[in-house]
């Protein structure tokens, strides 16, 4: 159910900060503060480019913001800028092989459980153990940048396929396509791993 009174809160704020309001603003960033960096987190996987990213966001749409049109949600559109620079981040590191996943085990559980304190599990949704934490960290490390967004989106974070598209502004057959080919990486990676171990 959407709740009308708070959407129309946000659209005053967002109206208020178009017009320079900086506290205005300000209260759109205590929104919506604690996803960006949870999102941000869930792509890059790294604490301190996590904290970069949730910056440049908010910097981002500040100098942008002239730009929202309200022809969608204004989260939604925070998350397009989220996701943006979470993936050229990530383009940008992967040649360095960057990630240091044992450094970051207890920042990513307690992040994961964050992310799903909000909402209902739903059949298809990600089980993670504490246990293999590090090792689904491991394995979203060698997905591609966007593979690894749309997965975090979807898995984490509980968005919807449209949502996702709508997003990273792409068919919601790209998506379920991107998606499918994670999903059937993770699957090779614990399989191995499995193998391994036993």
């Amino acid at each position: 159910m959407v709740d009308h009174k708070m959407e129309n809160f946000e659209i005053q704020l967002v109206q208020n900060a178009q017009n320079g309001n900086h506290k205005a603003f300000e209260k759109l960033i205590a929104l919506h503060d604690k996803r960006i960096y949870q999102l941000a987190f869930g792509v890059v996987g790294n604490i301190h480019d996590a904290q970069d990213i949730y910056q440049e966001t908010f910097l981002n749409a500040w100098s942008r913001l002239q730009t929202y049109a309200f022809d969608g949600a204004f989260g939604a559109w925070l998350n397009r800028i989220v996701i943006n620079l979470s993936i050229n981040k990530l383009r940008q590191k992967r040649r360095r092989k960057w990630l240091d996943f044992t450094e970051n085990k207890d920042e990513f559980n307690g992040w994961r459980n964050r992310a799903h304190t909000d909402s209902s599990p739903g059949p298809d949704r990600l089980v993670i153990s504490e246990e293999i934490g590090t090792q689904v960290q491991k394995a979203l490390a060698d997905l591609p940048a966007k593979q690894r967004a749309i997965f975090v989106m979807k898995h984490f974070h509980g968005m919807k396929i449209t949502e996702i598209a709508g997003t990273l502004e792409c068919a919601e057959g790209t998506v379920k396509n991107q998606l499918f080919r994670a999903t059937q990486k993770l699957k090779i990676h614990f399989k191995r791993l499995y193998n391994e171990n036993t």
